[in-house]
């Protein structure tokens, strides 16, 4: 019920607050309006440069700053002392002695060994440089030519 009567209240502020705008906006100004900023005209304004006297500071010095060295005393730690670790005795079982059944003799099949097979040995092919000739040169042949002969 709360949050409504809440929503009510925000309603009614905003349309009092829309009303408002409306009834301004729509109202004469009570006061007369200044004429707009493009109308004002303003006579140039000079200013003559300023001299100042020149300044004559002294630059600052200051004295050296001694500073004693820091010392410290000594830092001095008590003793720490811890009482002694003490630890029970480890105790182990004793064992038994342990007793391995006795082992078979070994027994080994005797070693055959394949005969050895030499693959045949095979060489490259021989390689025989060509045998050069010089050209022989045949003159050419005259046959003289016979006169046709007539078959029978």
């Amino acid at each position: 019920m709360a949050s409504h009567r809440c929503t009510m209240f925000a309603l009614m502020i905003a349309i009092s607050f829309s009303t408002m705008d409306i009834t301004l906006a729509a109202s004469p100004p009570l006061f007369p309006l200044p004429p707009p900023i493009e109308a004002l005209q303003l006579a140039p304004v000079v200013i003559p440069p300023i001299q100042l006297p020149p300044l004559n500071i002294s630059p600052i010095q200051l004295p050296p700053i001694d500073i004693p060295p820091i010392q410290l005393p000594p830092f001095v730690f008590p003793p720490i002392q811890l009482p002694p670790l003490v630890f029970p005795p480890i105790q182990i079982p004793v064992l038994g002695t342990i007793q391995l059944p006795p082992l078979p003799p070994i027994q080994l099949p005797p070693l055959v060994f394949p005969p050895f097979d030499i693959p045949p040995i095979q060489l490259p092919p021989l390689q025989i440089p060509p045998i050069e000739f010089s050209p022989i040169i045949i003159p050419p042949i005259d046959i003289p030519s016979l006169p046709p002969t007539p078959l029978p």
